[in-house]
């Protein structure tokens, strides 16, 4: 599931090309560790900041918490609007513990390497899910979080219908006094990574491509109609 986002970093254009979202495909009810929900890049404390959240509790009540640990997660940038990704950073988890703990790796791939499947490229830091495992230039975080999306899912429905039907927006029934989250309570895995600029920017424009599952198992599309909320 290939999402791309470009930009969202202070001084550098961006634009969305394009974005993976909450329930936009059916397969995200089915195995919602391999489904990115959101995708973040902005300039942080010490650095640049990527974000990836995945396997949001609204997909269902009975959701397997946690990554998937025969995937990998990864942020792969192309330096100066390049055709190429120059940088891949890999994410990989082992098996929950009887806590729910896992264990984490963070892998740096650069040039050839970081578009090439087989590579393994120069391990950065080892850690566990809910804690900080950093080094001289970054820290990564992964663990369960509070979903930061905000959406009312009525009004939702509004728009689609008036794009839909090439009709005028109709608001009336919308009051900004009674606003309503749909994804309030809900919670999503969030990878949190914080690199040295240097590191990951040279400068021009900025571009991430994500990949959630490369060598996770296939995933059989359910039956009937998609469930297409979001």
């Amino acid at each position: 599931m290939p999402r791309n986002v470009r930009g969202a970093i202070p001084g550098v254009p961006w634009r969305i090309q394009s974005m993976s979202h909450h329930l936009d495909t059916p397969l995200a009810a089915q195995s919602g560790q391999l489904c990115i929900e959101d995708l973040d890049a902005f300039n942080g404390e010490r650095g640049t900041v990527f974000v990836m959240d995945v396997n949001s509790s609204v997909t269902r009540a009975d959701i397997k918490y946690g990554f998937h640990a025969e995937a990998r997660y990864e942020f792969k940038v192309h330096f100066d609007g390049a055709e190429l990704e120059e940088l891949t950073y890999r994410v990989a988890f082992g098996e929950p513990d009887a806590r729910g703990r896992q264990t984490l790796t963070l892998h740096a791939l650069t040039g050839g390497e970081a578009r090439d499947d087989a590579a393994t490229g120069k391990l950065l830091v080892q850690g566990r899910t809910g804690e900080v495992a950093s080094n001289d230039v970054l820290r990564i975080w992964a663990g369960r979080i509070m979903d930061p999306f905000y959406i009312d899912l009525d009004q939702l429905a509004t728009v689609n219908d008036a794009f839909r039907n090439s009709a005028k927006l109709d608001r009336s029934a919308w009051r900004p006094e009674n606003p309503r989250n749909s994804f309030a309570g809900t919670t999503v895995e969030s990878i949190v990574l914080e690199v040295s600029r240097d590191l990951s920017v040279r400068g021009g424009c900025l571009t991430i491509l994500t990949i959630a599952p490369i060598r996770a198992p296939p995933l059989t599309a359910p039956t009937g109609r998609a469930n297409d909320q979001d």
